[in-house]
């Protein structure tokens, strides 16, 4: 192979994909499980006779959970294979952008719009998480490739038929999805009105979506009238929209800005991706200076269709989300990634590809065009590619660590005797589920001596009385707080103070986890 064989269509489309793998594998065991995550393993691994009771008292549609559960029965349960299915998911969006670019227009916008993809820091980070959102992501773009298909030619059944199959399953994973896909449907209408048959079409498409999500509407419903609480977003407003914006551009970093360490991370984030703040506002450029010149694509229709969606994908969750507390945070977003690389894709191919431009009366694109060379847009590139490929996985691996759950229950099977009891003490979240899943890796048997108390006088008071007819001497209290998120718990405080505990021993792991043994007064 020569120099210049390396840059055809097929080794680029291999080059690519080779990066989009690495990145999404090379930091896959650096960071411990974190409560979702564990959540999401102890559903799918439920006993037969109580998973669909499990299933059924979460906040989202089963079809996650069913093939982590299936998953799950063939590979295991380790933080490596539970973490490779999302990484699947994202690793299969790929060919999908590539599809889409392609259908827009050739095959060198493919390419632009896989390497944007590639090294998708947000992308990258939920490749790594045991949680839907890589599902999320593959499904919406598989929904938004069967859309296009349905504009270019509104009278083939079978995309529509294949757009309501993939959207089903969008909705079943995601309630998210409802948006997701409501929005599809909306531009379907919108560009292809002309057409009439594509109203009989696109209502067949709603009924067999809801025909098909029949089995779980009760369910749903249920759901919904539980509010949403379990989205935890935070109340919206315009310090929380950019948190949205820097997530889903530069990487996702914790909310708490006054945090020196979340602070840092934020900073170092900034830094780590100015090659893709550079490269995202050239594409900018690119896309509004030239579209007058959007006929050399297939139609107008379609670039002002994938426009559209992250504007309606976004307002409509901003105005739910000011209504709604908690409703929605950035996560639940991850399928504007497409959309958006496929206009930064556009822009970057128009700039830099179209001959036509270079004649261009408008001395504005002139002036850009003349500064803006290929020689400095490569150099960009170039360091976009080395800072990913080299830099942010160290980066990620030392800062973006999730709490140490694992070093503290080797340290409870080290220390623990008989007659020892655990308590853990938690301001805002299930940190039993991770705990579990920990001790049942280091065989440490959790159930008979553990428990958890929240802030309450009589609970504790309660749970006194009864550890004194077992005898109990020792008390371990693990504390665990998110300083962005809740206070710091006060029941240790409350524990310690009201009975009179003696401290023997205190240990610290990473993010916020305290490991305290005490003793109980003669």
């Amino acid at each position: 192979m020569n120099y210049k064989d390396l840059f055809n269509s097929k080794n680029l489309f291999l080059i690519l994909l080779f990066i989009t793998t690495y990145l999404r594998v090379i930091n896959i065991i650096s960071e411990q499980l974190w409560e979702d995550e564990a959540i999401s393993i102890a559903i799918a691994s439920a006993p037969n006779n109580s998973f669909w009771n499990v299933i059924i008292r979460d906040i989202h549609p089963p079809l996650y959970y069913l093939i982590l559960r299936g998953w799950i029965i063939l590979f295991g349960k380790s933080v490596f294979s539970t973490r490779l299915l999302s990484v699947l998911f994202s690793i299969l969006t790929f060919p999908v952008l590539y599809l889409i670019g392609k259908e827009i227009k050739d095959e060198k916008l493919g390419l632009i719009v896989i390497f944007l993809y590639s090294l998708s820091p947000f992308s990258i980070f939920y490749a790594n998480e045991v949680r839907a959102y890589s599902l999320i992501h593959l499904l919406f773009t598989i929904c938004l490739y069967f859309a296009i298909l349905c504009i270019k030619d509104p009278i083939k059944l079978r995309n529509y038929l294949y757009l309501s199959i993939t959207g089903a399953t969008l909705i079943y994973t995601h309630y998210i999805g409802f948006i997701y896909f409501g929005i599809l449907l909306i531009g379907l209408l919108i560009f292809n009105r002309k057409e009439k048959v594509i109203y009989r079409k696109v209502i067949l498409t709603i009924l067999i979506t809801v025909a098909s999500y029949i089995p779980w509407l009760p369910y749903a419903v249920q759901d919904f009238l539980g509010g949403a609480h379990g989205y935890a977003g935070g109340e919206l407003n315009l310090i929380y929209l950019f948190y949205w914006a820097f997530n889903l551009f530069l990487g996702p970093v914790p909310s708490n800005i006054n945090d020196p360490y979340v602070y840092k991370i934020i900073v170092l984030t900034l830094l780590l991706n100015i090659p893709l703040m550079i490269l995202s506002i050239i594409s900018v450029i690119g896309l509004i200076f030239t579209y007058k010149d959007i006929d050399s694509f297939n139609s107008k229709e379609l670039l002002f269709f994938i426009i559209v969606i992250p504007v309606l994908l976004f307002g409509i969750t901003i105005i739910i989300g000011f209504i709604v507390i908690n409703s929605f945070t950035a996560k639940n977003l991850i399928g504007v990634l497409t959309p958006i690389h496929i206009l930064e894709a556009i822009g970057l191919y128009h700039l830099f590809s179209n001959k036509n431009l270079i004649v261009s009366n408008n001395k504005i694109l002139t002036i850009i065009r003349a500064h803006l060379s290929k020689r400095l847009l490569y150099s960009i590139i170039a360091v976009f590619l080395i800072t990913n490929i080299s830099i942010y996985p160290l980066f990620r691996a030392y800062y973006l660590q999730k709490p140490d759950w694992d070093g503290c229950i080797k340290q409870l099977k080290k220390k623990f005797k008989n007659h020892d009891i655990i308590i853990l003490c938690y301001p805002g979240g299930p940190y039993s589920d991770v705990m579990e899943y920990y001790s049942d890796l280091n065989n440490f048997d959790l159930d008979d001596n553990f428990e958890e108390v929240i802030y309450d006088e009589d609970e504790i008071e309660e749970f006194f009385e009864d550890i004194t007819k077992d005898n109990i001497t020792r008390i371990w209290i693990i504390t665990f707080w998110e300083s962005y998120r809740d206070p710091k718990d006060k029941t240790d405080d409350m524990i310690v103070d009201e009975y009179d505990l003696e401290e023997i021993k205190e240990y610290n792991y990473r993010l916020d986890i305290t490991l305290a043994l005490y003793e109980l007064p003669s």
